[in-house]
């Protein structure tokens, strides 16, 4: 029936935009946070840590922040659920849907920390010598 009316295409691109918008708010908030640290991480590298291990510390870091959004995420939208179906008998919560959600919500997170990770090997060891 979507496919007919054209809903299903707008679900799609709703959903599209949405993961592209995931995307771009995720990148830019991993990207502050090592740009904040940028600091320790010249300081890893004089240390002799080698670029797998800088990008493991990074993605690491974004998937956690991963995992604490869902998890947020889950947690809030419970009640928000619980609440509408109260009020619109008809509407219905996938089951497992916040489960099959958490895989997609990970590669965000590995994609987002791209930018991150280029900054992170980008920077020099010496600086952390500098005044």
């Amino acid at each position: 029936m979507t496919s007919q009316t054209g809903a299903g295409t707008a679900i799609l691109g709703a959903a599209l935009l949405g993961l592209f918008i995931g995307i771009a708010v995720v990148s830019q908030a991993v990207y502050a946070t090592t740009m904040e640290h940028i600091e320790e991480f010249a300081t890893l590298k004089a240390l002799g840590a080698n670029s797998w291990f800088v990008v493991k510390v990074i993605v690491l870091q974004a998937l956690a922040s991963g995992v604490g959004g869902f998890l947020l995420g889950v947690g809030l939208s419970g009640p928000v659920i619980r609440r509408a179906q109260s009020l619109i008998p008809w509407l219905a919560e996938q089951p497992g849907l916040s489960v099959a959600i958490l895989p997609l919500t990970m590669a965000i997170c590995i994609v987002a920390s791209l930018l991150s990770v280029k900054a992170a090997l980008r920077v020099e060891p010496a600086r952390v010598f500098r005044a």
